[in-house]
């Protein structure tokens, strides 16, 4: 089994939740392995960030600052350039209902792998996520 490391970080938790269970169900009983964590608040983002090695990461660009309770528009773009650092060959998707041509511009200086606008449909991006890891290399295959 291939074991990867994937956080999605978004300011509404019961997306991110609903999502990740759609995750749980689309690999099970494949021959990947996956830890997966959520969360809604940047603080969180970066220590769990801190577990291991990331292979994918899935960031909305606004979230909650938890010492404030306020939502930080930045704060997505300051996890990407840590994960960029810590983890350059990691696969960031970006998910925002607030995305222009400019906040566009300015990410893709991070190399970020693919962007979704809010709503959107839990398939799409298991499809982003599917054809990237056959673009890696990466083969999922039934275990069953």
């Amino acid at each position: 089994m291939i074991d990867y490391l994937m956080l999605y970080v978004d300011d509404d938790a019961l997306l991110a939740r609903a999502n990740a269970d759609n995750f749980r169900i689309h690999f099970k009983d494949t021959n990947l392995g996956f830890r997966l964590f959520t969360t809604a608040e940047e603080a969180d983002a970066f220590v769990k960030s801190s577990d291991g090695n990331i292979a994918l990461a899935i960031i909305d660009l606004w979230m909650v600052n938890k010492n404030t309770n306020t939502q930080n528009q930045r704060a997505g773009f300051t996890l990407v350039e840590g994960i960029r650092k810590r983890f350059p060959k990691c696969f960031i998707i970006i998910v925002s209902a607030h995305l222009t041509p400019e906040i566009i511009q300015e990410l893709e200086q991070y190399g970020f792998m693919g962007i979704i606008a809010k709503p959107f449909p839990t398939s799409d991006l298991i499809n982003i996520i599917d054809r990237k890891m056959k673009e890696m290399g990466i083969t999922i295959q039934k275990t069953e």
